[in-house]
């Protein structure tokens, strides 16, 4: 018996090691109003149940799709070498990790790292998922500690992220050679990077946030060498209803990627297209990676286009891929500004305003320089195939045994016009900032429609309290709001709402178990109003 099972688990080991080829799968994950889909190859939004169908799908259920494929890509030197993860059209990841054997990386898999989806309102009975989720913890799936142990305890915890309406989870690696081909979509075909990406994907149930979904990636450099001059990259192939009349662009503050129509009519309105008063799709950064120090990477954004120059296509080598990523074109050449004079070397295409006619928008046309010019003839822009969101720097370097986070959102808005859906888009992400900034709470609610005739904040109730209670507060304009928690001495202890909030009656539901007995006080601050008032916590 024990040689059998020696055997056995000589066998485990060696067909893991020498796996190549991942099955490719998908799950749904669903907002109240979106949809989209997740590979197990490191592609999102794609729908792969019918041959090259895009997948994100907006409103849900409408038969109306506003984005092809996307998917994070990362690329670096190793020794001197360039080195590719992609994720565009097939995604060369698959599921799996990364041990250190002697010193060097080795990709392992097994039928426990998959796909992993919780929905609100599953348990343990109705979801394998839910029952299985403990296996998937020591590689990031998350999860609510109930009795706050740091330690799952499946009869206890909750699965997925707290307050989700969906979570899928699912541990991936670039580490088995055979996933890196030409065939990728952006060329790959490198050696591996060995990084091993562990993804949550979420949705909440609120109304506010129903066009939003949110995606995390944890980056681990599972390498024996650092990636050097290191980037990492969102490919999106833009298809906003009918694909042939896209344009893009970007708010650099914001660090949000867009699409949008580049007329007032998308198609006819009938099967896929979204008809007059198109919608604007947008990939908004959350979370930046960062350096050592804790610094945001730098930004890019870059495109490629229809009708292009020999530089301006889509890339065809890695060292073309990785020129992409560093935000110039696929043969290094700058992309120019046409609104300077000269025009002006930049790394972020279109950063104007589509709406405001300011800045450099897809309107204003662009430069057909190539071989490193910094000069060439002006041309009108047909339409955008697709851009790339990236963050990385030359001097940034990857140290291995290093992780790196970033947190995106996909978002819709629609607006009055083509081009004012981007003005509401943008609107729309600075309010899922600030969402994020409030750790992912609402905590708002609007009492009624009524228009109060003055400013005012009102006593907690209940007070005393333990640990729950809600604070009340009357706007009688539109106006930002922030709402601080300070403690006896005056000192700021969280910041526990900012946001805009239409002319109204509130309540902020306040529950903060962590907080020792005592007395708190909390402010709440507009444009020309500041009121505190003081509240008991008692256990």
């Amino acid at each position: 018996m024990k040689s059998f099972l020696f055997i056995l688990l000589i066998s485990s080991v060696f067909s893991s090691q020498i796996f190549s080829q991942v099955i490719k799968k998908q799950v749904s994950l669903e907002s109240p109003n979106a949809r989209c889909w997740i590979w197990n190859t490191g592609v999102f939004d794609q729908d792969m149940r019918v041959n090259n169908t895009p997948g994100f799908e907006w409103p849900l259920n409408s038969g109306k799709f506003a984005n092809f494929t996307c998917g994070l890509s990362i690329a670096g030197l190793v020794n001197g070498n360039i080195r590719t993860a992609c994720a565009s059209y097939n995604g060369e990841y698959c599921p799996g990790y990364v041990i250190d054997s002697a010193g060097h990386p080795k990709p392992r898999t097994d039928s426990t790292f998959r796909h992993y989806k919780i929905i609100k309102g599953d348990n343990a009975f109705t979801n394998y998922d839910w029952m299985n989720w403990g296996r998937m913890v020591p590689y990031g799936a998350p999860y609510i500690d109930v009795n706050n142990n740091g330690i799952y305890e499946p009869l206890i915890d909750t699965p997925g992220v707290k307050n989700a309406l969906q979570t899928v989870f699912i541990c991936m690696t670039d580490a088995f050679p055979g996933n890196h081909t030409n065939s990728e979509g952006l060329p790959g075909g490198t050696l591996p990077m060995n990084a091993e990406i562990h993804l949550t994907a979420w949705t909440y149930p609120y109304t506010q946030t129903q066009d939003a979904q949110f995606f995390k990636w944890d980056v681990i450099n599972k390498n024996d060498s650092d990636w050097n001059k290191c980037y990492f990259s969102y490919f999106t192939d833009l298809d906003l209803g009918e694909p042939h009349d896209d344009y893009c662009g970007t708010d650099t503050t914001l660090r949000l990627g867009y699409g949008y129509n580049a007329d007032n009519n998308d198609g006819t309105g009938s099967g896929n297209s979204y008809g007059v008063n198109p919608p604007a799709y947008g990939l908004l950064t959350l979370k930046s990676p960062v350096d050592q120090s804790n610094f945001p990477l730098k930004y890019n954004f870059n495109v490629y286009f229809k009708y292009p120059t020999v530089c301006d296509y889509d890339p065809n080598t890695p060292a073309a891929t990785y020129n992409m990523f560093r935000g110039v074109k696929r043969d290094g050449s700058n992309h120019l500004d046409p609104t300077y004079f000269p025009p002006k070397p930049t790394k972020v295409c279109f950063p104007g305003n589509p709406e405001t006619v300011e800045g450099w928008t897809c309107y204003n046309g662009r430069i057909t320089n190539c071989g490193g010019l910094d000069t060439g003839s002006a041309l009108p822009i047909a339409y955008i195939y697709s851009y790339y969101l990236s963050f990385g720097q030359d001097d940034y370097n990857f140290h291995k045994g290093e992780t790196n986070s970033i947190i995106l959102a996909q978002l819709m808005s629609r607006g009055a016009n083509n081009r004012n859906s981007v003005t509401k888009l943008k609107q729309f992400s600075q309010y899922l900032k600030d969402f994020y900034n409030n750790n992912y709470t609402i905590g708002v609610n609007q009492l009624g429609i009524e228009v109060p005739a003055e400013f005012s904040l009102h006593q907690n109730y209940p007070n005393p309290f333990n640990p729950s209670t809600k604070i009340f507060f009357d706007l009688p304009k539109s106006q930002y709001v922030t709402l601080n928690l300070y403690d006896i001495n005056g000192r700021l202890i969280k910041l526990l709402y900012k946001n805009f909030l239409q002319a109204g009656e509130y309540s902020y539901d306040f529950n903060e178990p962590a907080l020792a007995s005592g007395v708190y006080f909390y402010s709440l601050i507009t444009e020309g109003n500041s009121v505190t008032k003081k509240m008991m916590l008692l256990k």
